[in-house]
């Protein structure tokens, strides 16, 4: 039996703070704008992880919370 060798595609980016014009963009569907040319390096991969710097919500509460707030 002949066995297959295959592997999965992982990109692993820095940091991702979608706030200020970025959110405008992302929230009007721009997402060509967002990414440019960095579009190409995010295709065809498996598995993307991304850190992402801020919390992604509509609310416009801020939580009880000691020190800065993240919104």
């Amino acid at each position: 039996m002949k066995m297959i060798e295959t592997g999965i595609k992982i990109l692993i980016t820095g940091d991702f703070c979608p706030i200020g014009r970025v959110e405008e963009l992302a929230l009007s569907e721009k997402f060509e704008v967002v990414y440019n040319d960095f579009k190409d390096v995010l295709t065809g991969n498996d598995l993307i992880i991304t850190d992402l710097e801020c919390p992604l919500t509509f609310s416009s509460e801020k939580r009880k919370k000691i020190g800065p707030h993240q919104k």
